[in-house]
């Protein structure tokens, strides 16, 4: 700038006037520079020597032709460094992002310095203060993007610099999706008062997350998906519910916030098990069973869950060595389950329930069955005999039994076979022998073929005994024809093991004779 006293040569030239011819002396740096004025008074002295940046101050004399002096002193500043320049943007966070779209430009310099920007399609100027600041304020928005600029400074002394780059105008940012807990079989329920949060959110964000008066700020990752395990404490336990918020701030500033309610369910639920009353057969509540392929039935139920939670439950069942699992349950918590499998008869078989929450809480219930064996015997209103339940006075009796339900029964006696029917709800048979049978024992063999082919048979025997047992009778104490103890002890023998009944002057008394 003309007259400022600075600039950018380092061997800079000084002029001025004075009288026609005079002779003209110049000190400056410790050196003596000499001219003569022209004849219109001008004259020039170029310093030969080469300044270093900084300020000199010089002294001139002028001596006319007649005699006469005159002296003149000032300063001058070198200055051949181009200036710094810094440049910052308000909104910005870093990078050189923004979200506000006609943003304040400032920077720094040196002092009282032009300072020229180009910014997309617009120009602006300004100059630095004395202490080299200086802003400028937009007035055309910038495009949503990406937008170059150029800043230009020129120094008091000429020097210029020269920087470029580019400013992101980003005024949007994705929103926060998908927050949910992590490995949960329900979005926002858990079973834990520390779980793993997830989500969804803009790469490169700031995330601070808040529970209570405590909070933890985390960078999303370039995945956009992010993971948040929550530290012991800032749940309190014993809590059913819990409000998190989530803020999301960009680089350039935007952000958006949710506050999102969470439950917790900490309690095991209850479960049972037992027969389905269609395969409890024979005696209900026994546990014992002769449908070898029955059903389990339950109830799985928690004083917390509505009925559309509890219907999210899990069962399974283990039996025999195999495991069932995803055994649905209705929103009662009512479940069933029919073994695809046939158990053998005459067996104890443990069986374990384990249940599983919407939430993940788990629970067992332990217990048994047992499958009926393929039975027979004579049938209660054949049983004539006093002392055991396989003898009968009747040559035609019935036998009854057991056997597997949706099974094939045959029944062999005396070298004769026939079907028997079974029950198709209780698996119980009957059969009545149609050839009178003799006195004695007589063996039969059931044999029992279900619905997978499977074998099984059942041999037992029954005694026929239609001949009237002999009898003696004698009575102790008795002398000359006369009973002289009033404790009369009647005697005999009969068959082994026969009911023996004595009537005596209008009493009734009965004994069983020995083996």
């Amino acid at each position: 700038m003309v007259g400022d006293n600075i600039t950018n040569y380092s061997r800079p030239v000084l002029s001025g006037t004075t009288i026609v011819n005079s002779k003209i002396s110049l000190f400056v740096a410790g050196e003596e520079y000499t001219a003569t004025a022209d004849s219109e008074g001008k004259w020039s002295i170029p310093v030969s020597n080469e300044l270093e940046d900084g300020e000199y101050n010089y002294y001139i004399t002028a001596t006319a032709p007649d005699g006469r002096t005159g002296n003149y002193s000032d300063y001058f500043i070198i200055d051949t460094k181009d200036p710094d320049i810094s440049f910052t943007l308000n909104g910005e966070l870093r990078n050189d992002i923004t979200n506000v779209t006609m943003p304040l430009l400032t920077g720094l310099t040196e002092a009282k310095s032009t300072v020229s920007i180009i910014i997309g399609d617009s120009e602006y100027y300004t100059t630095s203060n004395s202490v080299g600041e200086w802003s400028i304020q937009t007035t055309r928005a910038l495009q949503e993007g990406i937008n170059n600029y150029t800043v230009t400074v020129i120094d008091q002394a000429g020097n210029n610099s020269i920087t470029q780059g580019t400013v992101t105008l980003d005024t949007t940012i994705l929103p926060l999706t998908g927050i949910k807990f992590s490995h949960s079989a329900d979005d926002r329920n858990s079973n834990t008062y520390t779980p793993t949060i997830e989500g969804w959110g803009e790469p490169g964000a700031m995330l601070t997350i808040s529970i209570g008066s405590r909070s933890r700020t985390l960078t999303i990752p370039e995945s956009r998906k992010w993971f948040f395990a929550v530290p012991p404490g800032f749940i309190q336990k014993g809590r059913t519910t819990q409000y998190i918020s989530f803020k999301e701030t960009d680089p350039a500033g935007n952000s958006n916030q949710k506050n999102i309610k969470f439950n917790f369910f900490t309690d095991k639920p209850d479960v049972s098990a037992d027969l389905s009353p269609d395969s409890d057969t024979g005696i209900h509540g026994d546990k014992i069973t002769n449908n070898l392929s029955p059903t389990l039935t339950g109830k799985i139920s928690s004083a917390r869950l509505s009925p559309d939670m509890i219907g999210r439950s899990k069962i399974s069942l283990t039996i025999d060595g195999v495991t069932y699992s995803n055994i649905s349950v209705d929103k009662n918590g009512n479940w069933s389950f029919k073994l695809p499998v046939e158990l053998s008869p005459g067996y104890i078989y443990h069986y374990t329930v384990n249940a599983s929450d919407f939430v993940g809480n788990t629970n067992s219930y332990t217990s048994f069955i047992k499958t009926s064996p393929l039975s027979g015997s004579l049938d209660i209103d054949s049983i004539t005999g006093q002392n055991s339940i396989i003898e009968t006075s009747n040559k035609l009796p019935t036998l009854s039994g057991t056997a597997t339900i949706g099974s094939e029964l045959v029944i062999n006696i005396n070298n004769t076979s026939q079907k028997v029917s079974v029950d198709s709800s209780t698996g119980a048979w009957t059969y009545k022998v149609t050839e009178s049978l003799g006195d004695g024992k007589h063996t039969f063999t059931l044999v029992e073929k279900n619905k997978n082919g499977k074998i099984n048979t059942f041999n037992g025997y029954f005694i026929v005994d239609t001949r009237a047992p002999e009898l003696t009778a004698s009575i102790s104490g008795i002398k000359d024809g006369k009973i002289h103890d009033p404790n009369v002890v009647f005697i005999g023998k009969t068959e082994p093991r026969a009911l023996v009944t004595i009537s005596v002057l209008g009493g009734t008394y009965q004994t069983k004779a020995d083996n």
